[in-house]
């Protein structure tokens, strides 16, 4: 994730996942592929962008899916460039 948004890994980790989707994807305080995800669609591939540290949008693939863990849900997430 961090060479696909130009950042290193230290400038991800305990951030809102805000910083990988560009403003218009934004709906309230989460993207609204995160929204998704925490509904019926968890699992599924779905076709959203992320934006870099330099503010370039690129195209990607999704699949996430929520878990419990120690009564805490999780978000497990795989990104994959859209070519």
């Amino acid at each position: 994730m961090a060479d696909l948004v130009g950042r290193k890994k230290e400038e991800l980790i305990g951030q809102h996942q805000r910083i990988l989707h560009p403003p218009n994807e934004h709906d309230g305080d989460f993207s609204s592929i995160f929204q998704k995800y925490t509904g019926e669609n968890s699992g599924e591939i779905l076709k959203t962008q992320i934006i870099t540290k330099t503010g370039e949008i690129k195209d990607v693939n999704i699949r996430a899916r929520v878990f419990e863990v120690s009564n805490k849900k999780i978000m497990h997430a795989v990104f994959r460039l859209n070519e």
